[in-house]
């Protein structure tokens, strides 16, 4: 068979046998230099999906764009500087624990607001990275929904390399 038809990967050679009597009945011992080379090592992806809809207490549909911190209430204790202008980040880019993947607002409804001539404010909604996570950005991708409102997933690619205390 030729190689693209097949998973990417090795065999591993296994002996089962008593090893100088330390109770290894139930454990694995490996070669660290295998594990150097890539034995064991895997991918791991996690999605993260969000949607626009109609926020329920302005009347006003909620929106994916980068967050300006000027006229946005609410901003998060995260890194915005990876979000290009609609919202999104673009693949391939690095990421690491706290950064925002997906910008959105909110937009608040606030009467006070209208009469002083002020900009309108908004509600900072955005998703962020998990704080222990860390990885590259594998796709993007955005649609529409039945009802007409863009949705977006956000899929995180990150390698797994085996450590002691890991379950086989």
């Amino acid at each position: 068979l030729p190689s693209d038809n097949i998973p990417n990967g090795m065999n591993v050679i296994v002996a089962i046998c008593s090893y100088s009597g330390y109770n290894q009945e139930d454990s694995i011992i490996v070669n660290k230099s295998s594990v150097d080379r890539g034995l064991f090592r895997s991918t791991f992806y996690r999605t993260y999906k969000d949607d626009e809809k109609r926020s329920h207490s302005s009347g006003e549909d909620e929106r994916f764009i980068k967050p300006n911190r000027e006229n946005t209430l609410g901003m998060k204790y995260g890194n915005y500087t990876k979000l290009n202008d609609d919202g999104f980040i673009n693949k391939n880019t690095k990421v690491e624990g706290n950064d925002v993947i997906i910008g959105k607002i909110i937009p608040v409804k606030n009467d006070d607001i209208l009469t002083q001539n002020e900009p309108p404010k908004y509600k900072d909604n955005s998703t962020l990275l998990r704080a222990n996570e860390s990885g590259y950005i594998d796709s993007v991708y955005t649609s529409r929904n039945s009802d007409g409102y863009r949705f977006c997933k956000v899929r995180v690619r990150s390698e797994r390399v085996p450590k002691i205390g890991d379950k086989f």
